[in-house]
């Protein structure tokens, strides 16, 4: 993964979230197999991505996000159906994945792809005190 790659999902992360994670994590997560780094291209520009990390037959969708510019065009149902065939492909049951509680386009986005609530954590993001929704998905 080149510098320029996560140059430009720290782009689009610091659009989507309070918190960017350190460039060598995203190095740290290529060299081991457990995670994935799911990317989408409008031509040459990445314009989203989505992190994902195994455990036995489960998996865990740790991180998504697309490009404002790019949102509500497809993108994201792109990236997620794709993530969906990949981890089919690998005999994964389960999918999981948190959400904040406000982020309304999001959790629409994962019940068109099959996903649907299992719990919440409430209070659970620290610069607002926002609640968590789990919601799973059963390949």
């Amino acid at each position: 993964m080149d510098v320029g790659l996560i140059d430009r999902i720290n782009y689009i992360e610091k659009e989507s979230f309070n918190v960017v994670w350190k460039k060598e994590i995203y190095m740290e997560m290529k060299k081991n197999p457990l995670y994935d780094i799911f990317t989408i291209y409008e031509g040459d520009l990445l314009v989203g991505f989505a992190v994902t990390t195994i455990a036995l037959d489960e998996a865990e969708i740790i991180r998504v996000a697309v490009d404002k510019s790019y949102r509500n065009k497809g993108y994201g149902r792109n990236l997620i159906c794709n993530i969906i065939s990949n981890l089919k492909i690998k005999n994964i049951t389960k999918i999981f994945l948190e959400v904040r509680e406000s982020n309304v386009s999001a959790i629409s986005l994962y019940k068109k792809a099959g996903f649907y609530e299992i719990n919440i954590r409430k209070n659970y993001y620290p610069d607002n005190l926002e609640n968590a929704i789990i919601m799973q998905l059963e390949l």
